[in-house]
């Protein structure tokens, strides 16, 4: 029971931080302002993922779903910190670009129209 619960919340906790930082991803290309929306989804990220890392790092999981999951964890930690680190950094800053550019597509192929459009058609119904 107990490791169930270790790994549901790790679970949670990683979707947590991805689904903030697709969010965020989702957003960035629809205003100037979306930019905003990273500074504020930021510590949200950081602390999930930070909760996910400890909630298997000092547990005494040793099912091969546990080493999965940690595993799991520690990759979508580096994919989402990669993105901020590169992001300033100009040789690297096709990363970021890369990033934010197909889940504004994905999305966009997805809903028919872009982000921007559908964000204002929902926002404005008249």
């Amino acid at each position: 029971m107990k490791n169930k619960l270790i790994c549901g919340l790790s679970i949670l906790f990683m979707l947590i931080a991805l689904g903030a930082f697709l969010f965020s991803c989702v957003v960035i290309p629809t205003d100037a302002q979306g930019i905003f929306i990273f500074i504020f989804t930021l510590p949200i990220i950081l602390v999930a993922l930070a909760l996910a890392y400890l909630t298997t790092r000092n547990s005494l999981l040793t099912s091969a779903q546990a080493i999965w999951l940690k595993r799991v964890n520690k990759i979508v930690s580096i994919f989402i910190l990669m993105f901020f680190v590169s992001a300033p950094i100009p040789v690297l800053n096709f990363y970021p670009a890369a990033i934010v550019l197909s889940t504004s597509k994905v999305f966009e192929l997805m809903v028919g129209m872009p982000a921007r459009d559908w964000f204002k058609q929902r926002n404005n119904p008249h």
